[in-house]
């Protein structure tokens, strides 16, 4: 990247700092309904002890019974929801351990 392009960069990064917690529901950006629901449960790796879920990250996930090393892992960008059920807009909020999740198949990986 050149010069200007870097600084391009930073005004639109400084430019959505104010936002950068507000997270626009699925819906909302595509006009469509989510494609599945699913129930989850956090289970973070010690050694990631610092990593805390967010609204908006990408998760790796198993089906039950998988072997990671034979089927290998899916990754989806879940759309995290409170315990009465709605959205989570802030994206500094953290979700519950225990919850229900929603994706459009788009949002596979």
């Amino acid at each position: 990247m050149d010069k200007t392009q870097i600084e391009e960069l930073k005004r639109r990064v400084k430019s959505q700092e104010k936002s950068r917690h507000v997270h626009i529901p699925y819906f909302e950006r595509t006009g469509k309904l989510p494609d599945f629901e699913v129930e989850y449960e956090f289970d973070i790796d010690p050694e990631l002890g610092l990593i805390k879920p967010r609204q908006g990250m990408r998760c790796d996930f198993l089906y039950e019974g998988d072997d990671p090393k034979v089927h290998g892992i899916h990754i989806i960008w879940p759309e995290l929801w409170d315990k009465e059920g709605n959205v989570l807009l802030n994206k500094d909020i953290a979700p519950p351990n225990l919850g229900k999740q929603q994706c459009g198949l788009e949002c596979m990986k």
